[in-house]
């Protein structure tokens, strides 16, 4: 099974405050967590290195055009 992560650890891996991550899913910025119970809700970790990524590929791209 994947591992997965909590709202703080994604916060924490982030770099972002508790609040930012669930605004980020209310805006579907970040996917949504995988309900584990009624009460828990976790990220798989790819789903939150994807996200990273993705980031990441978006700010390198916007680099890029104010270089250019």
């Amino acid at each position: 099974m994947e591992q997965m992560l909590r709202c703080k650890d994604v916060a924490a891996r982030l770099g972002v405050s508790i609040p930012t991550v669930w605004r980020w899913v209310s805006t579907g910025a970040l996917p949504r967590p995988v309900k584990l119970s009624p009460r828990a809700s976790a990220w798989r970790v790819s789903t939150v290195e994807a996200f990273v990524n993705q980031r990441e590929a978006l700010l390198n791209a916007n680099e890029e055009a104010e270089i250019v």
